[in-house]
Protein backbone atom coordinates (compact mmCIF):
# COMPACT_ATOMS: atom_id res chain seq x y z
CA UNK A 1 0.00 0.00 0.00
CA UNK A 2 1.56 3.08 -0.99
CA UNK A 3 1.62 5.99 1.58
CA UNK A 4 -1.18 8.83 1.13
CA UNK A 5 0.42 11.79 2.57
CA UNK A 6 -1.74 15.11 1.82
CA UNK A 7 -0.06 18.34 3.81
CA UNK A 8 -2.95 20.19 1.78
CA UNK A 9 -0.16 21.91 -0.30
CA UNK A 10 -0.42 21.85 -4.46
CA UNK A 11 2.06 19.05 -4.76
CA UNK A 12 -0.11 16.62 -2.02
CA UNK A 13 -3.72 17.43 -3.80
CA UNK A 14 -3.99 15.49 -5.95
CA UNK A 15 -3.88 12.74 -3.30
CA UNK A 16 -7.52 13.32 -2.69
CA UNK A 17 -10.56 14.06 -5.06
CA UNK A 18 -13.65 16.39 -4.02
CA UNK A 19 -16.62 14.51 -4.41
CA UNK A 20 -20.45 16.10 -4.59
CA UNK A 21 -23.77 15.05 -4.30
CA UNK A 22 -27.14 16.70 -3.98
CA UNK A 23 -26.56 17.01 -0.76
CA UNK A 24 -22.83 18.37 -1.07
CA UNK A 25 -20.95 21.85 -0.82
CA UNK A 26 -18.12 22.67 -2.07
CA UNK A 27 -14.64 22.11 0.16
CA UNK A 28 -12.47 25.36 -0.57
CA UNK A 29 -8.43 25.34 0.26
CA UNK A 30 -7.34 28.52 2.64
CA UNK A 31 -3.62 29.84 1.95
CA UNK A 32 -2.23 31.23 5.02
CA UNK A 33 0.45 33.08 3.29
CA UNK A 34 0.70 35.76 0.82
CA UNK A 35 2.76 33.91 -1.84
CA UNK A 36 2.02 30.85 -3.66
CA UNK A 37 5.08 29.57 -3.70
CA UNK A 38 5.05 25.82 -3.84
CA UNK A 39 6.97 24.28 -0.94
CA UNK A 40 5.67 27.11 1.29
CA UNK A 41 2.15 27.78 0.88
CA UNK A 42 0.83 26.32 4.20
CA UNK A 43 -2.58 25.31 3.76
CA UNK A 44 -5.24 23.29 5.09
CA UNK A 45 -9.24 21.92 3.91
CA UNK A 46 -12.07 23.39 5.42
CA UNK A 47 -16.03 23.65 5.02
CA UNK A 48 -17.51 27.13 4.49
CA UNK A 49 -20.63 27.30 6.81
CA UNK A 50 -21.58 30.61 5.97
CA UNK A 51 -24.71 30.41 3.28
CA UNK A 52 -25.22 27.17 3.04
CA UNK A 53 -28.06 25.05 4.57
CA UNK A 54 -27.65 23.00 8.44
CA UNK A 55 -27.74 19.78 7.10
CA UNK A 56 -25.47 19.77 4.29
CA UNK A 57 -22.21 17.82 3.73
CA UNK A 58 -18.82 18.08 2.47
CA UNK A 59 -16.74 14.56 1.43
CA UNK A 60 -12.80 14.36 0.96
CA UNK A 61 -12.29 11.24 -1.15
CA UNK A 62 -9.32 9.25 -1.49
CA UNK A 63 -8.37 7.17 -4.53
CA UNK A 64 -8.73 3.65 -4.26
CA UNK A 65 -6.16 2.08 -2.20
CA UNK A 66 -5.23 -1.47 -1.87
CA UNK A 67 -4.56 -2.50 1.80
CA UNK A 68 -3.01 -5.84 3.02
CA UNK A 69 -2.82 -5.58 7.36
CA UNK A 70 -2.93 -3.46 9.90
CA UNK A 71 -2.14 0.19 8.66
CA UNK A 72 -3.01 3.59 11.18
CA UNK A 73 -5.11 6.67 9.23
CA UNK A 74 -3.70 9.57 10.82
CA UNK A 75 -5.54 13.34 10.70
CA UNK A 76 -5.57 16.32 12.68
CA UNK A 77 -8.82 17.99 12.52
CA UNK A 78 -10.01 21.54 14.00
CA UNK A 79 -13.55 21.97 15.24
CA UNK A 80 -14.56 25.50 16.72
CA UNK A 81 -17.39 27.38 16.91
CA UNK A 82 -20.85 27.08 18.63
CA UNK A 83 -22.68 26.22 15.27
CA UNK A 84 -20.32 23.11 14.62
CA UNK A 85 -22.13 19.75 13.68
CA UNK A 86 -20.41 16.54 12.58
CA UNK A 87 -16.93 15.19 11.32
CA UNK A 88 -17.19 11.75 10.03
CA UNK A 89 -14.86 9.00 8.51
CA UNK A 90 -15.34 6.16 6.88
CA UNK A 91 -13.18 3.50 5.37
CA UNK A 92 -15.63 2.29 2.25
CA UNK A 93 -14.90 -0.88 0.47
CA UNK A 94 -15.11 -0.16 -2.88
CA UNK A 95 -17.23 -3.40 -3.28
CA UNK A 96 -19.86 -1.70 -1.36
CA UNK A 97 -22.29 0.78 -2.62
CA UNK A 98 -22.94 2.48 0.03
CA UNK A 99 -20.75 4.35 2.67
CA UNK A 100 -22.32 2.51 5.74
CA UNK A 101 -21.66 3.42 9.50
CA UNK A 102 -18.63 5.94 10.39
CA UNK A 103 -15.40 4.25 11.37
CA UNK A 104 -15.07 7.69 13.43
CA UNK A 105 -16.80 10.87 14.10
CA UNK A 106 -16.74 13.85 16.41
CA UNK A 107 -19.62 16.12 16.48
CA UNK A 108 -20.22 19.91 18.42
CA UNK A 109 -17.36 22.24 19.71
CA UNK A 110 -13.97 20.54 20.58
CA UNK A 111 -12.28 23.98 21.34
CA UNK A 112 -10.31 26.32 19.55
CA UNK A 113 -6.94 23.99 18.63
CA UNK A 114 -6.04 21.39 16.20
CA UNK A 115 -6.48 18.00 17.20
CA UNK A 116 -5.07 14.49 16.66
CA UNK A 117 -7.12 11.99 15.26
CA UNK A 118 -6.08 7.90 14.18
CA UNK A 119 -7.94 4.86 13.03
CA UNK A 120 -6.01 1.66 12.99
CA UNK A 121 -7.18 -0.16 10.33
CA UNK A 122 -7.32 -3.86 9.13
CA UNK A 123 -8.90 -4.48 5.79
CA UNK A 124 -7.19 -6.79 3.27
CA UNK A 125 -9.74 -5.19 0.30
CA UNK A 126 -9.71 -2.35 -1.69
CA UNK A 127 -11.18 0.65 -0.09
CA UNK A 128 -11.50 4.25 0.04
CA UNK A 129 -11.09 6.73 3.10
CA UNK A 130 -14.05 9.52 3.34
CA UNK A 131 -13.65 12.55 5.33
CA UNK A 132 -17.16 14.19 5.77
CA UNK A 133 -18.11 17.31 7.18
CA UNK A 134 -21.77 18.24 8.11
CA UNK A 135 -22.92 21.80 8.00
CA UNK A 136 -24.49 23.38 11.09
CA UNK A 137 -27.39 25.36 12.04
CA UNK A 138 -25.51 28.64 11.94
CA UNK A 139 -22.26 30.39 10.29
CA UNK A 140 -20.12 29.73 12.77
CA UNK A 141 -19.67 25.93 12.12
CA UNK A 142 -16.54 25.55 9.72
CA UNK A 143 -15.14 22.44 10.14
CA UNK A 144 -11.02 22.08 8.94
CA UNK A 145 -8.85 18.82 7.80
CA UNK A 146 -5.05 19.31 7.76
CA UNK A 147 -1.99 16.27 7.31
CA UNK A 148 -4.09 13.38 6.52
CA UNK A 149 -2.31 10.46 5.67
CA UNK A 150 -2.08 6.53 5.75
CA UNK A 151 0.80 4.62 6.40
CA UNK A 152 1.31 0.33 7.40
CA UNK A 153 1.56 -0.68 11.31
CA UNK A 154 -0.73 0.19 14.16
CA UNK A 155 -0.94 3.70 15.32
CA UNK A 156 1.29 5.20 17.56
CA UNK A 157 0.38 5.58 21.51
CA UNK A 158 -0.86 8.72 22.12
CA UNK A 159 -2.51 10.48 25.51
CA UNK A 160 -5.80 8.69 26.03
CA UNK A 161 -7.01 5.67 24.25
CA UNK A 162 -11.03 6.44 25.06
CA UNK A 163 -14.43 5.93 23.19
CA UNK A 164 -17.36 7.84 23.55
CA UNK A 165 -19.60 4.86 22.46
CA UNK A 166 -20.84 7.12 19.24
CA UNK A 167 -19.87 4.08 16.88
CA UNK A 168 -21.92 0.65 17.20
CA UNK A 169 -19.26 -1.41 17.73
CA UNK A 170 -18.57 -0.13 21.41
CA UNK A 171 -14.99 0.20 20.63
CA UNK A 172 -13.76 -2.68 21.39
CA UNK A 173 -16.06 -3.42 24.68
CA UNK A 174 -18.22 -6.45 25.30
CA UNK A 175 -21.16 -7.15 27.01
CA UNK A 176 -20.39 -9.62 29.80
CA UNK A 177 -22.18 -13.01 29.31
CA UNK A 178 -21.96 -14.13 32.73
CA UNK A 179 -24.63 -10.93 34.18
CA UNK A 180 -28.10 -10.28 34.76
CA UNK A 181 -28.85 -8.23 31.73
CA UNK A 182 -26.82 -5.78 29.38
CA UNK A 183 -25.50 -2.14 29.57
CA UNK A 184 -28.02 -0.46 26.65
CA UNK A 185 -27.12 2.06 24.11
CA UNK A 186 -29.26 5.58 24.39
CA UNK A 187 -29.40 9.59 22.85
CA UNK A 188 -31.64 11.94 25.19
CA UNK A 189 -33.86 11.24 27.98
CA UNK A 190 -34.42 7.64 29.36
CA UNK A 191 -38.11 6.45 29.13
CA UNK A 192 -38.27 6.85 32.86
CA UNK A 193 -39.18 10.42 34.52
CA UNK A 194 -36.83 11.44 36.99
CA UNK A 195 -33.76 8.92 36.34
CA UNK A 196 -30.99 8.84 33.82
CA UNK A 197 -29.65 11.52 32.00
CA UNK A 198 -31.32 13.91 29.23
CA UNK A 199 -27.82 14.32 27.29
CA UNK A 200 -24.44 12.60 27.33
CA UNK A 201 -21.46 13.84 28.54
CA UNK A 202 -18.98 13.84 25.84
CA UNK A 203 -20.99 16.91 23.81
CA UNK A 204 -24.11 17.30 25.92
CA UNK A 205 -26.36 17.21 23.29
CA UNK A 206 -29.99 15.15 23.14
CA UNK A 207 -27.89 13.29 20.10
CA UNK A 208 -24.82 12.42 21.72
CA UNK A 209 -24.92 8.59 22.79
CA UNK A 210 -24.04 7.22 26.22
CA UNK A 211 -24.73 3.57 27.97
CA UNK A 212 -27.17 3.09 30.71
CA UNK A 213 -28.31 0.53 33.48
CA UNK A 214 -32.05 0.39 31.11
CA UNK A 215 -33.60 -0.91 34.66
CA UNK A 216 -37.37 -2.40 34.23
CA UNK A 217 -39.61 -3.95 36.43
CA UNK A 218 -38.02 -7.35 35.22
CA UNK A 219 -34.74 -6.33 37.35
CA UNK A 220 -34.30 -7.17 40.84
CA UNK A 221 -32.38 -5.65 43.15
CA UNK A 222 -28.78 -6.47 43.07
CA UNK A 223 -29.21 -7.74 39.47
CA UNK A 224 -25.75 -6.73 37.62
CA UNK A 225 -24.62 -5.51 34.06
CA UNK A 226 -21.23 -5.87 33.31
CA UNK A 227 -19.21 -4.16 30.42
CA UNK A 228 -15.76 -5.53 29.82
CA UNK A 229 -12.96 -3.76 27.97
CA UNK A 230 -10.41 -5.11 26.05
CA UNK A 231 -7.05 -7.04 26.95
CA UNK A 232 -4.67 -4.33 28.40
CA UNK A 233 -1.03 -5.62 27.94
CA UNK A 234 1.17 -3.55 30.11
CA UNK A 235 4.14 -4.49 27.57
CA UNK A 236 2.06 -1.95 25.28
CA UNK A 237 0.61 0.11 27.51
CA UNK A 238 2.88 0.43 30.13
CA UNK A 239 2.40 -0.83 33.80
CA UNK A 240 1.01 2.24 34.89
CA UNK A 241 -2.46 3.60 33.34
CA UNK A 242 -4.61 6.25 34.60
CA UNK A 243 -8.20 4.73 33.57
CA UNK A 244 -10.46 8.19 32.94
CA UNK A 245 -14.30 7.98 32.69
CA UNK A 246 -17.77 9.70 32.60
CA UNK A 247 -20.42 8.60 35.12
CA UNK A 248 -24.56 9.68 35.56
CA UNK A 249 -26.25 8.23 38.73
CA UNK A 250 -29.75 10.41 38.83
CA UNK A 251 -32.63 8.77 40.47
CA UNK A 252 -34.49 7.49 43.71
CA UNK A 253 -33.53 3.73 43.54
CA UNK A 254 -30.26 4.48 42.00
CA UNK A 255 -27.92 1.13 43.38
CA UNK A 256 -24.12 1.50 42.87
CA UNK A 257 -21.73 2.03 39.73
CA UNK A 258 -18.12 -0.08 40.18
CA UNK A 259 -14.99 -0.34 38.83
CA UNK A 260 -13.08 -3.67 38.65
CA UNK A 261 -10.54 -6.27 37.18
CA UNK A 262 -11.97 -9.14 35.69
CA UNK A 263 -11.15 -12.33 37.68
CA UNK A 264 -10.09 -10.23 40.59
CA UNK A 265 -11.38 -11.38 43.67
CA UNK A 266 -11.10 -8.64 45.90
CA UNK A 267 -12.86 -5.33 46.88
CA UNK A 268 -13.63 -3.30 43.89
CA UNK A 269 -10.89 -0.25 42.90
CA UNK A 270 -13.43 2.39 42.55
CA UNK A 271 -17.14 2.17 43.81
CA UNK A 272 -20.07 5.35 43.70
CA UNK A 273 -23.57 4.96 45.68
CA UNK A 274 -26.52 6.30 45.34
CA UNK A 275 -28.31 9.11 43.83
CA UNK A 276 -25.57 12.27 43.35
CA UNK A 277 -27.78 14.31 41.20
CA UNK A 278 -28.70 15.03 37.68
CA UNK A 279 -25.78 15.69 36.57
CA UNK A 280 -22.44 14.04 34.42
CA UNK A 281 -19.67 13.51 36.71
CA UNK A 282 -15.86 12.61 35.65
CA UNK A 283 -13.90 9.60 37.34
CA UNK A 284 -10.16 8.40 37.03
CA UNK A 285 -8.50 5.88 38.58
CA UNK A 286 -4.74 4.98 38.79
CA UNK A 287 -4.22 1.03 38.24
CA UNK A 288 -0.72 -0.43 38.18
CA UNK A 289 -0.30 -4.01 36.41
CA UNK A 290 3.17 -5.75 35.12
CA UNK A 291 0.58 -8.68 33.66
CA UNK A 292 -2.41 -8.07 30.76
CA UNK A 293 -5.84 -7.41 32.29
CA UNK A 294 -9.48 -6.51 31.67
CA UNK A 295 -11.19 -3.76 33.29
CA UNK A 296 -15.01 -4.37 34.16
CA UNK A 297 -17.47 -1.64 34.87
CA UNK A 298 -20.28 -3.15 37.08
CA UNK A 299 -23.80 -1.47 37.55
CA UNK A 300 -25.93 -2.73 40.37
CA UNK A 301 -29.68 -2.37 40.48
CA UNK A 302 -30.86 -0.72 43.34
CA UNK A 303 -34.86 -0.52 44.70
CA UNK A 304 -36.99 0.54 41.88
CA UNK A 305 -37.04 1.62 38.21
CA UNK A 306 -35.66 4.99 38.67
CA UNK A 307 -32.01 3.80 38.72
CA UNK A 308 -30.63 4.73 35.74
CA UNK A 309 -27.16 4.71 35.93
CA UNK A 310 -24.86 5.88 32.91
CA UNK A 311 -21.59 5.80 31.56
CA UNK A 312 -19.82 7.71 28.68
CA UNK A 313 -16.23 8.86 27.76
CA UNK A 314 -14.22 5.47 28.68
CA UNK A 315 -10.85 5.59 28.23
CA UNK A 316 -6.98 5.43 29.61
CA UNK A 317 -3.88 7.12 29.48
CA UNK A 318 -0.96 4.85 28.67
CA UNK A 319 2.30 5.65 30.58
CA UNK A 320 0.02 7.56 33.42
CA UNK A 321 -0.24 7.72 37.17
CA UNK A 322 -3.17 9.73 38.05
CA UNK A 323 -3.01 12.42 41.23
CA UNK A 324 -3.21 10.38 44.92
CA UNK A 325 -6.09 12.51 45.53
CA UNK A 326 -8.97 12.64 43.49
CA UNK A 327 -9.34 16.22 42.64
CA UNK A 328 -5.63 17.12 42.84
CA UNK A 329 -4.64 18.24 39.10
CA UNK A 330 -1.80 19.90 37.00
CA UNK A 331 -3.41 20.08 33.94
CA UNK A 332 -0.31 18.19 32.05
CA UNK A 333 -2.99 15.61 31.18
CA UNK A 334 -6.27 16.88 30.78
CA UNK A 335 -8.80 18.18 33.01
CA UNK A 336 -8.39 15.21 35.78
CA UNK A 337 -11.74 14.98 37.31
CA UNK A 338 -12.92 18.59 36.66
CA UNK A 339 -14.68 19.80 33.68
CA UNK A 340 -16.05 22.52 32.09
CA UNK A 341 -19.96 23.35 32.88
CA UNK A 342 -22.49 23.22 30.18
CA UNK A 343 -24.89 25.52 31.64
CA UNK A 344 -22.62 28.88 32.20
CA UNK A 345 -21.33 31.52 29.36
CA UNK A 346 -18.14 30.33 28.40
CA UNK A 347 -15.48 27.89 29.40
CA UNK A 348 -12.13 27.25 31.03
CA UNK A 349 -9.69 26.77 27.96
CA UNK A 350 -6.19 24.95 28.31
CA UNK A 351 -3.19 27.34 27.24
CA UNK A 352 0.51 27.04 27.51
CA UNK A 353 3.09 29.92 27.01
CA UNK A 354 1.61 33.46 26.63
CA UNK A 355 -2.39 33.95 26.10
CA UNK A 356 -3.23 36.03 22.88
CA UNK A 357 -3.78 39.24 24.54
CA UNK A 358 -0.98 41.83 25.18
CA UNK A 359 -1.02 42.90 29.21
CA UNK A 360 -2.92 39.68 30.88
CA UNK A 361 -2.77 36.30 31.44
CA UNK A 362 0.68 34.31 32.49
CA UNK A 363 3.61 33.58 30.54
CA UNK A 364 4.52 30.17 32.24
CA UNK A 365 2.22 27.56 33.70
CA UNK A 366 2.93 27.48 37.47
CA UNK A 367 3.94 23.59 37.10
CA UNK A 368 6.70 23.44 34.72
CA UNK A 369 7.50 27.32 35.14
CA UNK A 370 8.13 27.42 31.33
CA UNK A 371 5.96 28.01 27.78
CA UNK A 372 5.24 24.18 27.63
CA UNK A 373 3.09 23.60 31.01
CA UNK A 374 -0.27 23.71 30.84
CA UNK A 375 -3.26 26.02 32.90
CA UNK A 376 -6.12 26.68 32.53
CA UNK A 377 -7.34 29.89 31.61
CA UNK A 378 -10.86 32.22 30.37
CA UNK A 379 -9.97 34.40 26.98
CA UNK A 380 -11.54 37.76 28.07
CA UNK A 381 -11.62 38.99 24.49
CA UNK A 382 -14.41 36.85 23.80
CA UNK A 383 -18.00 36.71 25.87
CA UNK A 384 -19.70 40.07 27.67
CA UNK A 385 -19.09 41.62 30.76
CA UNK A 386 -20.44 39.78 33.99
CA UNK A 387 -19.91 35.91 31.66
CA UNK A 388 -18.66 32.92 34.17
CA UNK A 389 -17.16 30.36 33.17
CA UNK A 390 -17.63 27.79 35.87
CA UNK A 391 -14.72 24.62 36.34
CA UNK A 392 -16.92 21.86 38.57
CA UNK A 393 -15.45 18.73 40.70
CA UNK A 394 -17.40 15.31 40.98
CA UNK A 395 -18.82 15.03 44.02
CA UNK A 396 -17.06 14.24 46.87
CA UNK A 397 -17.97 12.94 50.69
CA UNK A 398 -14.71 14.27 53.01
CA UNK A 399 -15.83 16.59 55.67
CA UNK A 400 -12.62 17.90 56.35
CA UNK A 401 -10.86 19.26 52.77
CA UNK A 402 -8.24 22.10 52.09
CA UNK A 403 -8.78 22.89 48.66
CA UNK A 404 -5.02 24.84 47.41
CA UNK A 405 -4.57 26.42 43.99
CA UNK A 406 -2.25 28.32 42.39
CA UNK A 407 -4.24 31.10 40.44
CA UNK A 408 -3.00 34.61 38.05
CA UNK A 409 -5.19 37.72 37.67
CA UNK A 410 -2.76 40.19 35.93
CA UNK A 411 -4.39 42.85 33.34
CA UNK A 412 -6.15 46.05 33.97
CA UNK A 413 -9.58 44.31 33.30
CA UNK A 414 -9.49 41.36 35.75
CA UNK A 415 -12.75 40.24 36.73
CA UNK A 416 -13.46 37.88 40.01
CA UNK A 417 -12.26 34.23 40.74
CA UNK A 418 -14.58 32.33 43.02
CA UNK A 419 -14.73 29.12 44.49
CA UNK A 420 -18.20 27.75 45.60
CA UNK A 421 -19.28 24.84 46.91
CA UNK A 422 -22.90 23.41 46.22
CA UNK A 423 -24.87 20.71 48.66
CA UNK A 424 -27.76 18.98 48.14
CA UNK A 425 -26.76 17.61 45.03
CA UNK A 426 -30.14 15.08 44.57
CA UNK A 427 -32.26 19.09 45.16
CA UNK A 428 -33.75 21.17 41.75
CA UNK A 429 -32.84 23.67 44.70
CA UNK A 430 -29.32 23.01 45.24
CA UNK A 431 -27.35 24.79 48.27
CA UNK A 432 -24.45 27.02 46.74
CA UNK A 433 -21.53 28.57 49.05
CA UNK A 434 -18.89 31.16 48.40
CA UNK A 435 -15.96 29.78 50.34
CA UNK A 436 -13.13 32.33 48.77
CA UNK A 437 -12.89 34.85 46.21
CA UNK A 438 -10.57 37.64 44.49
CA UNK A 439 -11.53 40.92 42.71
CA UNK A 440 -9.34 42.78 40.21
CA UNK A 441 -5.83 42.38 39.68
CA UNK A 442 -3.96 40.35 42.00
CA UNK A 443 -0.39 39.21 40.22
CA UNK A 444 2.23 41.39 39.51
CA UNK A 445 2.87 41.18 36.17
CA UNK A 446 2.98 37.79 33.38
CA UNK A 447 4.99 35.22 35.99
CA UNK A 448 3.50 35.90 39.58
CA UNK A 449 1.30 33.26 40.22
CA UNK A 450 -0.20 33.39 43.72
CA UNK A 451 -1.44 30.88 45.99
CA UNK A 452 -5.23 30.21 46.97
CA UNK A 453 -6.72 28.29 49.80
CA UNK A 454 -10.14 27.40 51.55
CA UNK A 455 -11.06 25.12 54.64
CA UNK A 456 -14.25 23.19 53.39
CA UNK A 457 -16.16 21.46 56.45
CA UNK A 458 -19.18 19.58 55.35
CA UNK A 459 -20.55 16.25 55.91
CA UNK A 460 -23.15 15.89 52.91
CA UNK A 461 -21.92 15.06 49.85
CA UNK A 462 -21.17 18.48 47.96
CA UNK A 463 -19.11 19.52 44.63
CA UNK A 464 -16.62 22.33 44.13
CA UNK A 465 -17.00 24.94 41.74
CA UNK A 466 -14.18 27.43 40.37
CA UNK A 467 -15.42 30.11 39.04
CA UNK A 468 -14.15 33.03 36.75
CA UNK A 469 -16.08 36.15 35.95
CA UNK A 470 -15.50 38.27 32.89
CA UNK A 471 -14.45 41.83 33.84
CA UNK A 472 -15.06 44.73 31.46
CA UNK A 473 -12.63 44.98 28.46
CA UNK A 474 -9.41 42.41 26.76
CA UNK A 475 -7.43 43.16 29.59
CA UNK A 476 -9.05 40.49 31.74
CA UNK A 477 -7.47 36.96 31.53
CA UNK A 478 -8.02 34.65 34.62
CA UNK A 479 -6.20 31.40 34.54
CA UNK A 480 -5.60 28.85 37.56
CA UNK A 481 -3.23 25.57 38.09
CA UNK A 482 -1.95 22.86 40.13
CA UNK A 483 -5.57 21.99 42.56
CA UNK A 484 -4.45 19.76 44.96
CA UNK A 485 -6.89 18.35 47.51
CA UNK A 486 -5.42 18.24 51.21
CA UNK A 487 -7.20 16.20 53.92
CA UNK A 488 -6.72 17.97 56.43
CA UNK A 489 -7.68 22.12 57.74
CA UNK A 490 -6.40 25.04 56.80
CA UNK A 491 -6.69 28.76 56.69
CA UNK A 492 -7.92 30.71 54.08
CA UNK A 493 -5.01 32.40 52.18
CA UNK A 494 -4.88 34.94 51.52
CA UNK A 495 -6.78 36.62 54.00
CA UNK A 496 -8.86 39.35 52.29
CA UNK A 497 -10.15 36.16 49.84
CA UNK A 498 -12.59 34.96 52.82
CA UNK A 499 -15.46 35.75 51.75
CA UNK A 500 -16.48 39.36 53.52
CA UNK A 501 -19.57 39.82 55.61
CA UNK A 502 -20.61 42.72 52.78
CA UNK A 503 -20.58 39.91 50.23
CA UNK A 504 -23.45 38.44 52.02
CA UNK A 505 -25.44 41.50 51.82
CA UNK A 506 -24.47 42.18 48.27
CA UNK A 507 -25.78 39.30 46.20
CA UNK A 508 -27.46 38.89 42.43
CA UNK A 509 -28.14 35.18 42.92
CA UNK A 510 -26.65 34.59 39.65
CA UNK A 511 -24.35 31.66 41.68
CA UNK A 512 -26.14 30.65 45.08
CA UNK A 513 -27.40 32.69 47.98
CA UNK A 514 -23.97 34.45 49.06
CA UNK A 515 -24.45 32.59 52.07
CA UNK A 516 -28.14 34.19 52.81
CA UNK A 517 -29.57 31.10 54.73
CA UNK A 518 -33.39 29.72 54.67
CA UNK A 519 -35.18 30.39 57.87
CA UNK A 520 -35.36 26.74 60.08
CA UNK A 521 -39.03 27.95 61.51
CA UNK A 522 -40.66 29.41 58.58
CA UNK A 523 -43.00 27.55 56.11
CA UNK A 524 -41.47 27.12 53.20
CA UNK A 525 -38.39 28.36 51.51
CA UNK A 526 -37.13 30.89 49.04
CA UNK A 527 -36.15 29.41 45.63
CA UNK A 528 -33.53 30.41 42.88
CA UNK A 529 -34.94 30.27 39.48
CA UNK A 530 -33.67 31.91 36.06
CA UNK A 531 -36.07 32.32 33.35
CA UNK A 532 -39.86 32.97 33.46
CA UNK A 533 -41.78 30.95 36.56
CA UNK A 534 -43.10 28.26 34.95
CA UNK A 535 -46.66 27.66 34.45
CA UNK A 536 -47.99 30.53 35.76
CA UNK A 537 -49.07 33.81 34.27
CA UNK A 538 -47.41 36.32 36.93
CA UNK A 539 -44.06 36.45 38.37
CA UNK A 540 -41.25 38.05 36.34
CA UNK A 541 -39.68 36.91 33.09
CA UNK A 542 -36.46 37.77 34.39
CA UNK A 543 -33.84 38.43 36.74
CA UNK A 544 -33.50 42.14 37.16
CA UNK A 545 -28.99 41.62 36.94
CA UNK A 546 -27.50 43.11 34.31
CA UNK A 547 -26.10 40.09 32.69
CA UNK A 548 -27.79 37.60 30.46
CA UNK A 549 -28.55 34.11 32.34
CA UNK A 550 -29.14 35.96 35.40
CA UNK A 551 -31.22 33.90 38.10
CA UNK A 552 -34.00 35.42 40.21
Amino acid sequence: MRKIDCKMQFRYISAIKHYFSSLTVSIYLYFSCETFVLLKVQAYAFIEASGKAPGTKARLISDVISSSGKHCIEFWYHMYGQDIDTLNVYLKPTALPTLGSPTWTKAGDQGPTWLYGQITMDMNKEFQIIYEGTIGSNFRGDIALDDVSAVAGDCPITGVDGCDFEIPTLCGYTQDTSDDFDWASNQGSTDTPGTGPSTDATYGTSTGTYLFLNVTSSQRVGDTARLNSAVVDPAEWGKDVCWVFSYHMYGSDIGSLSIKIKGNQGPALWTRIGNLGNSWYKGQLHIRQSSSYQIVIEGVVGGGTRGHIAIDEVGFAANSICPDEEGSCDFENGLCVWQNSFADDMDWIEGSGKTVTQGTGPSTDHTLGNDEGTYLFIESSLGDNGHAAVLMSPPFEVPHLCLSFWYHMYGQHIGNLLVHTTTDLVSSVQDTQLVWGQFGEQSRGEVEWLNGKTYINITDPYMIEIVAIKGNGYSGDIAIDDIEMIYSSCDVFPEDADPPFFQTFDCNFDYGTCGWEQSEDDDFDWIVNKGPVGGTSNGPDGDHSPQANGKD
